[in-house]
């Protein structure tokens, strides 16, 4: 849960209140509360947006613009600033009394920032800033009473900010004001630590809490500074994410922490603004939204998909991408990170919507629905010639009409656990279907039954079998290729094979007669193909 300006126009402080301007804006998140009077609130608002340590709180700003009543200019630079920085609204008291009416300039202005402007009843002077700034913020308590957990709240304050306010070093400042503790994260160096100290005048101390924090390691206890007068106490917990090295968050706090839920819940928001916003400069990550997805856990990604701005019940389309087996961690980092650039300038060519990153060393790709769907195949084999253009080793998954995540999910493991066999059963095709990946699937079952299986699977072929050695080698190794990998074209045959066109039609007329039918009959041809397969498959592994 989380308080928005709609919310606060419900509390009987501002039942009587109007909105004037902005109201597609209503929706956005409050977190606080603040004053703005000053004998020039636009230099003040000027000072604080262009201090590059300002932290926006998404606060509710209350003015009644006493010192530039007359000046609306100043009034519109104002309200722009407040938009842009990422506050809430603008609450006007005394309308009609010291500011002698709202402009329409600055209702335009409101409107078209989306940032609502609420004007309090004119011509009366019996509302009080206190009433408002006070039910604003019980308001707030009560709700983060009501819902301890705040990850989702929070992610909706990060989206709000604008592109160069969204940095490390903002959210941990956003975390700190809502645990009204200090926070400092390391890295796994231990060194340049970011610090959130809170109250933000607390900062000279807490900086003087490190050596004695880091000096044996990191560690949850108390710490004391004598020159202070003070005992703190610390509270460790790691941060985890795909791309950097392990980091910890520390809480520093004033008395002993009794349950580490909210910590927990910064740790998270951390670690999902890393993966999401972080992860490189000027680019998203995807990897958490991904992660939800595979994972099957709906709730999380729901609220990813939300914060990404992404359909994911359009989504019916995954492509997986893989290095081919024996290559070094290292270099498969590296392929991962070409084949994912390629993908994604792909998809942005032929105007595919979906997201992309990699996950447990593959590169994964989601396709929204789009008027293109009928032809999502021609893509996927688009892509794969391009990267075949580039020789990167790597295998192709195709997966079409997934009707939701536990589907995606179920396909993604069998990708993950049959790859290797289905490269064995189709080594001329680096391309894989899911209906291949679940027959090699199959074959593998049949395996595994034991030998009395496979001699019943594969006994179409039995006939092939008590011919000379050397003809008996020719005939399956043509009748394997013709089926498993050709699609039983002669002309494809004889090219993967490097034998004339002739030599295959000769091979399989003979086939045709030791088996008593052509190869191409149905329902025949399909346990040709079983056996076929589940042969490739033993004399591969």
């Amino acid at each position: 849960m989380s308080v928005t300006v709609a919310d606060l126009l419900k509390l009987p402080c501002l039942r009587e209140a109007r909105v004037a301007g902005g109201h597609k804006g209503l929706g956005r998140f409050v977190g606080s509360i603040s004053v703005l009077e000053y004998a020039d609130p636009g230099a003040l608002v000027d000072s604080f947006f262009e201090n590059p340590s300002f932290v926006p709180g998404s606060e509710v700003v209350v003015s009644g613009f006493i010192n530039i009543k007359d000046d609306v200019d100043t009034q519109c630079r104002v309200l722009k600033r407040l938009s842009e920085g990422g506050e809430a609204a603008l609450i006007l008291y005394y309308v009609g009394i010291y500011l002698p009416s709202i402009d329409k300039r600055l209702v335009d202005l409101a409107d078209t920032l989306g940032f609502p402007l609420i004007c309090m009843p004119e011509n009366r002077l019996d509302f009080r800033y206190s009433e408002v700034i006070t039910q604003t913020m019980e308001t707030i308590f009560m709700d983060q009473n009501k819902d301890p957990h705040f990850v989702s709240a929070m992610l909706e304050r990060i989206t709000q900010l604008p592109d160069n306010r969204r940095t490390l070093g903002n959210v941990l400042r956003m975390l700190s004001d809502r645990l009204r503790s200090s926070l400092i994260l390391f890295d796994h160096t231990l060194n340049h630590p970011e610090i959130a100290a809170w109250p933000i005048s607390a900062a000279e101390y807490i900086a003087n809490v490190l050596p004695e924090l880091t000096r044996e390691g990191l560690s949850s206890g108390s710490l004391v500074l004598s020159e202070e007068n003070l005992t703190l106490y610390s509270t460790v917990l790691p941060v985890l994410t795909d791309h950097t090295p392990k980091m910890n968050l520390v809480l520093i706090s004033e008395n002993p922490v009794q349950s580490t839920a909210a910590l927990e819940d910064a740790a998270e928001v951390l670690c999902l603004f890393i993966n999401i916003w972080n992860k490189k400069e000027g680019t998203i990550g995807y990897s958490e939204l991904i992660r939800s997805i595979l994972n099957d856990e709906p709730l999380k990604m729901r609220r990813l998909a939300d914060v990404l701005g992404i359909d994911v019940a359009s989504i019916h389309t995954m492509w997986l991408v893989r290095p081919e087996n024996g290559l070094k961690p290292t270099a498969s980092a590296q392929l991962n990170e070409q084949v994912l650039k390629i993908c994604r300038d792909f998809m942005q060519r032929q105007h595919l919507a979906g997201p992309s990153d990699i996950y447990d060393n593959t590169v994964v790709l989601f396709i929204q629905d789009t008027p293109l769907s009928l032809q999502m195949l021609a893509h996927a084999e688009n892509l794969m010639a391009c990267l075949e253009e580039e020789a990167f080793p790597v295998s192709f998954g195709f997966f079409t009409n997934q009707p939701d995540t536990s589907s995606v999910r179920k396909s993604f493991l069998l990708y993950q656990n049959h790859l290797k066999n289905a490269r064995i059963l189709y080594p001329a095709s680096a391309f894989l279907s899911q209906a291949e990946l679940s027959f090699t699937a199959d074959c593998a079952e049949t395996i595994a039954r034991g030998e009395a299986m496979v001699r019943q699977v594969t006994a179409p072929i039995e006939p092939l079998l008590h011919t000379d050695s050397t003809i008996q080698e020719d005939l399956l190794a043509t009748l394997s290729v013709y089926l498993l990998d050709a699609q039983a074209n002669v002309s494809r045959t004889a090219e993967l094979l490097y034998l004339q066109k002739n030599t295959v039609k000769y091979r399989l007329h003979k086939i045709n007669s030791l088996l008593g039918y052509r190869v191409t009959k149905m329902p025949e041809s399909n346990q040709l193909y079983t056996a076929l397969a589940v042969r490739r498959l033993l004399d591969g592994q």
